[in-house]
């Protein structure tokens, strides 16, 4: 989709200022978006013969440039259509691509370039444990706009949504902090406040990418029906749609000494306990599978340590 790449780039080149007239360079492509198999294209031609590098093409100083190309990616990444994203943008590169050369690098020794490789790193991590990005990204129904007329404000708002999960994607490409209050889209339910909420958990400000924040979840509840997102300077934010209804309250569950086949916790971080009272951390979350519908490889993992017959086995997981 070369009339994405383009709008997207002309917009990013713009000083914050003239965005608000520029606005809808980042709308349009949503009108078009599952016509065709579109890949969203960053190729080696974007960054040759005086074009620029893509870090480079971000409006502002040094310091305004990384920011910008956090939200960039995050914006992109969260766009439907495959992405293509040309080796050396992963570095935070300066110097346009020289077939004759070797990538620099000897960027990866400047902290600003070593967090935004860790960055990009972490967000292809994202992007694939996340169908909500990638299931639909042909389909209407995977992509609903919150909101896309907040010229002012330089913000966008929309849902990505998969069979078992629903992501909203919020960006501010302008220079100041702004405040906007969004409504999740569910059109099986009139009253869409009703049980949810909504928790932060990737953002573009954390400080291990070049950000101010730490990087801890947020958990919002509505206000009067909306969710109010609070978003950096040009910055990026992802967030799951959550009903309440899916949290469980653990009662009691079947415990065995040898079957270490409780799990907890969130993301990659999971931890294992032989202690059926569980003392568990803030949770979003839980699922409660029965033995039988436990994955090949958790039925495998049980069988390997000495077992003691029950009726029923219960896996807990985030």
């Amino acid at each position: 989709d070369m009339g994405w790449m383009n709008d997207t780039l002309d917009y990013f080149r713009t000083a914050p200022g003239y965005r608000t007239r520029d606005y809808h360079k980042l709308t349009f492509s949503f009108v078009y978006y599952y016509d065709e198999r579109y890949l969203l294209p960053l190729s080696h031609d974007e960054v040759v013969h005086g074009k620029a590098t893509i870090l480079q093409k971000m409006y502002g100083d040094y310091e305004q440039k990384f920011p910008q190309a956090r939200a960039f990616y995050m914006y992109m990444y969260a766009h439907p259509g495959k992405k293509l994203n040309f080796m050396g943008n992963e570095l935070g590169h300066f110097r346009e691509w020289d077939e004759k050369r070797e990538l620099d690098w000897n960027l990866l020794d400047y902290p600003a370039h070593q967090e935004f490789h860790r960055f990009i790193k972490e967000l292809n991590r994202f992007y694939l444990e996340h169908p909500a990005f990638y299931e639909k990204d042909y389909d209407t129904e995977g992509f609903e706009w919150m909101e896309c007329h907040a010229e002012e404000k330089r913000v966008y708002v929309f849902e990505r949504r998969s069979e078992k999960e629903c992501l909203i994607a919020a960006f501010n490409f302008s220079d100041a902090e702004q405040a906007i209050s969004v409504k999740p889209v569910q059109k099986e339910e009139k009253n869409v406040s009703h049980g949810i909420s909504l928790t932060r958990i990737f953002s573009s400000e954390y400080k291990e990418y070049g950000g101010q924040e730490e990087g801890q979840k947020i958990i919002l509840k509505p206000e009067d029906g909306a969710f109010l997102l609070r978003l950096h300077p040009f910055s990026g934010a992802y967030y799951k749609l959550r009903p309440r209804s899916s949290v469980k309250k653990i009662e009691s569950a079947f415990f065995f000494r040898y079957n270490k086949f409780i799990t907890y916790g969130t993301g990659r971080k999971r931890k294992w306990t032989e202690n059926y009272r569980l003392s568990l951390p803030r949770m979003d979350f839980i699922r409660i599978w029965p033995a039988a519908d436990l994955p090949a490889h958790r039925l495998r993992r049980l069988s390997a340590g000495r077992r003691t017959a029950a009726s029923r086995l219960f896996m807990i997981s985030d």
